[in-house]
């Protein structure tokens, strides 16, 4: 049995700022993948042809999917207020972005015992 996937929905703000981030040199590589998977699914591609297209796990193609679906609603809210095109922008690029894991936050340093 198929699953069908949401459908990606994308502002003219929404498009610009993902097309950059999808063709920048400038930002992590993971999130050009990721902005590239959005547009592809914005245009209508199943997630098995964007996974074909740019060689990635189709399951990760429909993780990415759901998070963009799931802050659709957060992102047009802070469109139609008039967020601040950099506010906006980071807002998308965290959405875009591995959320937090558990342990050692990064900016922790770590303290050698002396036994």
């Amino acid at each position: 049995m198929s699953h069908v996937a949401p459908i990606v929905k994308l502002t003219e703000k929404q498009k610009t700022i993902i097309t950059q981030f999808s063709t920048s040199r400038s930002v992590a590589k993971s999130l050009t993948i990721r902005a590239q998977i959005i547009l592809h699914a914005s245009q209508g591609m199943q997630n098995k042809d964007i996974s074909a297209k740019l060689c990635f796990d189709r399951e990760m193609i429909g993780i990415w999917r759901q998070r963009w679906v799931a802050a659709e609603a957060i992102l047009l809210e802070r469109e139609h207020k008039g967020e601040e095109g950099s506010k906006y922008k980071q807002k998308i690029k965290d959405i875009l972005s591995d959320k937090e894991r558990p342990g050692v936050h990064p900016n922790t340093k770590l303290q050698s015992k002396r036994i």
